[in-house]
């Protein structure tokens, strides 16, 4: 028997999620412009960006984000436009890309290879002290790590 322990409140809230249904792309697009303006003002309000300015790499990627920003009094100083040629934006494009995952890749590699490394030695130091026990001094005393071997074996 199952009981209900919902109030009509907690049964309303639970209908509404149930319900939603996702925002058309124009209420989202300027949902999205008001909040960019409220944002872009509120930044331009604190140090350093209004004593100092900002610089704003790019261009405004819509007719929202302009409007936003030049509602927020975010007019430029200068402008200064660089025209590259579509191979070379894309060069610099994945060269960033290529550079960041390279330098990560090379990273797990020598952290492997460090790993690969000390494992290799203490295998090596295992070996040489039970070498070493058997050859030269049958009375020597184990390591831990030579206990710890003769308990798991």
């Amino acid at each position: 028997e199952e009981v209900d322990d919902l109030d009509e409140a907690e049964e309303e809230a639970i209908q509404k999620a149930v319900e939603f249904e996702p925002e058309e792309e124009e209420v989202k697009t300027e949902r999205l412009a008001v909040a960019h303006r409220k944002l872009g003002a509120a930044l331009m309000k604190i140090e350093p960006f209004s004593s100092r300015g900002y610089m704003l790499l790019g261009r405004p990627s819509s007719e929202a984000e302009l409007e936003g920003i030049l509602a927020a009094g975010a007019y430029p100083d200068a402008v200064l436009s660089v025209k590259l040629s579509a191979d070379t934006y894309v060069n610099r494009l994945l060269g960033s890309i290529v550079k960041e995952r390279t330098a990560a890749l090379e990273a797990t590699i020598r952290d492997l290879k460090k790993r690969r490394d000390d494992q290799m030695i203490a295998a090596r130091e295992r070996e040489i002290t039970k070498w070493r026990r058997r050859n030269i001094g049958e009375d020597d005393e184990p390591t831990q790590e030579e206990e710890e071997e003769t308990i798991d074996e």
